[in-house]
């Protein structure tokens, strides 16, 4: 009779840490009338936690990028949607190394903005119907939704005060892109170099899941095709901020803790950019020795962009260096000297 007990306590008690963990994971809904106390939560959310990922909805593309368009031309198409268009909803989720173990796990907002008017405003179609199936309710979003203006104010705040967090997307250049422009007084840099001299400025250190993914599984793949091959479960609805941020977070963990336990320095500051084409915020100047580089940690230096953009090889001190785009790993080496 003992044991029977303390294995109903044990059991019940499981499930009641395990609801209250779902329940802390459920998306907290942001709009006018809960900003103020949701941003407190939240600010003290990103104090307590060193990561946050990101997801963002907008109406659509007014300009397609060409498959086989090079990151200049790319960004060019970014910046002229990103410019034109008014964002609809954000997604946070905040999470640390202990997630796992915590009781209250990670913690996800959605952030529903009033800006975007169907009726008005400039949009795809489409991208306006595949969200109102997915439960997007614009009107609602009029009449309620948060004014970017304030929720810029006080994330700004959020972001200044917390500088070492580390920010987690999904083929994310959009994503970021409009982050930007709402923390920018709706301005957006017109040139890819001003953009990332922007995102290195504003955010600590970016990692971009779908350019992880890539070391794992070849071929294109898309979020939720991802999760279904890492067996990660969706909370909530596709094609809502706080649902897809709360997906791209959890994908994260699985593929840093519970597949190879890699190094995420491998793998910072390194961005999805096209099919061919990484975005590499910064690169190391690394030592040749019979052709492979060795890190000499004498200098980090600003930004490239793919292998075509690669400085020369320079002496120093008697030595050649090289660019290398990670610290400390010879096999991470991204392209032949020129």
């Amino acid at each position: 009779m003992q044991n029977w007990s303390f294995s109903f306590y044990f059991e019940i008690t499981v499930l009641e840490i395990s609801e209250s963990i779902e329940e802390e994971r459920k998306m907290r809904e942001i709009w006018s009338s809960n900003l103020t106390a949701e941003m407190i939560k939240m600010d003290k959310a990103a104090r307590e936690c060193r990561y946050v990922s990101i997801d963002t909805e907008f109406p659509g593309f007014l300009k397609s990028s060409a498959r086989d368009a090079d990151l200049f031309k790319c960004y060019e198409d970014l910046e002229f949607n990103v410019s034109n268009l008014k964002l609809i909803q954000l997604g946070l989720t905040f999470s640390d190394v202990n997630r796992l173990q915590s009781r209250t796990g990670d913690k996800t907002w959605q952030i529903n903005f009033k800006d975007f008017n169907p009726s008005s405003d400039i949009h795809v179609s489409r991208s306006i119907e595949l969200l109102t199936r997915s439960g997007i309710d614009f009107q609602r979003n009029k009449e309620e939704g948060v004014d970017s203006k304030l929720f810029t104010e006080k994330f700004n705040n959020i972001i200044h005060y917390n500088p070492n967090l580390k920010w987690i997307t999904f083929h994310g250049l959009y994503d970021l892109a409009y982050l930007v422009k709402l923390l920018n007084n709706n301005q957006l840099p017109t040139c890819l170099d001003g953009f990332l001299q922007v995102l290195r400025d504003t955010f600590g250190e970016l990692y971009d899941v779908k350019y992880m993914a890539g070391f794992l599984l070849r071929g294109e793949i898309g979020l939720e095709r991802l999760a279904n091959i890492l067996e990660v479960k969706r909370i909530g609805a596709s094609h809502q901020a706080g649902s897809d941020s709360l997906l791209t977070n959890d994908i994260f963990w699985k593929i840093k803790n519970q597949l190879s336990n890699i190094n995420e320095d491998k793998y910072q500051d390194c961005l999805y950019g096209t099919a061919k084409e990484p975005i590499f915020l910064h690169f190391y100047w690394a030592k040749v020795n019979k052709n492979h580089p060795i890190f000499d940690p004498t200098q980090r230096s600003h930004a490239y962009y793919s292998t075509s953009e690669l400085p020369h090889p320079v002496y120093y001190e008697g030595l050649l260096y090289g660019p290398c785009a990670f610290q400390g790993n010879a096999n991470y080496n991204i392209g032949n000297f020129k």
